[in-house]
């Protein structure tokens, strides 16, 4: 099964698909890494990640749900998303746990009210946004 790892820089971004097949004529596994170059366009579409964020949001959570909060570009539309919803009384008694400062930070801004894994000794968690 391939993985598929990030790797950026300044003047770029790229993805690296890992595969871990033998090449030819070698006794040991060498996993092959195949660049991916993705265009200017395909970065700054964001269109399909908001899609995709108020999709999960209004498909997968329901009031009375505690829900794990993500890091990262997608989850952060979620995030504004599942606010709003709770801001416009479509949602009632969520609860997010934050998996990271960032997360946390824009869960407050959006108004979803935070608790912590560690205060908890079982947590029931519905949906993680990731």
């Amino acid at each position: 099964m391939a993985s598929i790892a990030s790797s950026s820089s300044t003047l770029s971004t790229c993805l690296l698909l890992h595969s871990p097949t033998p090449q030819l004529g070698r006794r040991r596994m060498r996993p092959n890494f195949v660049r991916i170059m993705p265009t200017r366009s395909c970065l700054d579409d964001t269109s399909s990640l908001l899609t995709a964020a108020q999709y999960t949001v209004d498909t997968y959570v329901k009031s009375g749900m505690v829900v794990g909060l993500g890091s990262g570009h997608a989850s952060g539309m979620a995030i504004q998303h599942l606010g709003r919803q709770l801001h416009r009384g479509n949602l009632k008694d969520i609860v997010g746990i934050p998996t990271s400062v960032a997360s946390a930070s824009e869960a407050a801004k959006a108004g979803i009210p935070l608790i912590t894994y560690q205060g908890s000794s079982q947590v029931c968690t519905k949906i993680i946004i990731f």
